[in-house]
């Protein structure tokens, strides 16, 4: 699983993907790979949320990637914040794995 959030605008899920396949290498720029779900952002969309702080603002992003120990019960369905409580409890429950990616993004 992967998440994209904004940790200055409350979490705000820019982007949510699971189902990912173990032998996914990479997709083009936006978009999941293939078989992958894709969860609602926070505008409510299925799909990426570019990065985009007010003007003049400093904002933090956090790109978190998931190794769970066995799928999602989530379908295509799910938002995007549903995508990150799920994956928030598997992780104190020692069944999810997570890397972490910390960037500042500021217009």
């Amino acid at each position: 699983a992967l998440t994209v959030t904004d940790v200055d605008d409350d979490g705000a899920v820019h982007w949510a993907v699971t189902a990912i396949p173990p032998t996914a290498v990479g997709a083009p720029r936006g978009s999941a790979p293939d078989d992958a779900i894709v969860h609602t952002n926070a505008d409510g969309d299925p799909a990426y949320l570019p990065v985009c702080p007010p003007e003049g603002e400093a904002h933090t992003y956090e790109l978190s990637l998931y190794a769970l120990t066995e799928p999602l019960a989530l379908d295509n369905t799910a938002t995007g914040d549903d995508v990150v409580a799920a994956l928030g409890a598997r992780s104190a429950a020692g069944t999810a794995s997570r890397t972490l990616l910390v960037g500042t993004y500021e217009r």
